[in-house]
């Protein structure tokens, strides 16, 4: 399926809702320079969804990350390093880092609940 179509953000909505409880609560955006932007929930009820289909897109999540698609490619696929992105100014990063710090665990479970989304993944 390809990254960030209908089909993908359906497919990693379910399994994110589907992985139970995260270990963390943690609010996270994505924006990508012409591609969608979007945002990840993690904790007791986990979600994806596109900004635009969001109730209350103005609600301040805990962190936000703005990338070109070919830098979101890059990083998602496993061919860029997203803490090299971050500090050669790739990626920008909004909000609290020490929240983000403290939450990497969820992150690392995120990562875990996608990875098999991620393997199926087609990314031109």
């Amino acid at each position: 399926m390809q990254y960030l179509s209908d089909a993908w953000f359906a497919a990693a909505d379910e399994a994110l809702r589907s992985a139970g409880p995260a270990p963390v609560e943690l609010v996270i955006d994505q924006h990508v320079a012409g591609a969608e932007s979007w945002r990840i929930v993690i904790g007791p009820e986990c979600s994806i969804h596109r900004l635009t289909d969001l109730t209350d897109p103005l609600a301040r999540p805990d962190a936000a990350f703005h990338q070109s698609i070919e830098v979101a490619r890059a990083i998602a696929s496993g061919d860029a390093d997203a803490h090299q992105a971050i500090l050669l100014g790739d990626v920008r990063f909004e909000g609290d880092i020490a929240r983000v710090v403290d939450g990497r665990n969820g992150l690392e479970w995120l990562g875990d609940v996608l990875a098999p989304i991620m393997d199926r993944t087609v990314w031109n």
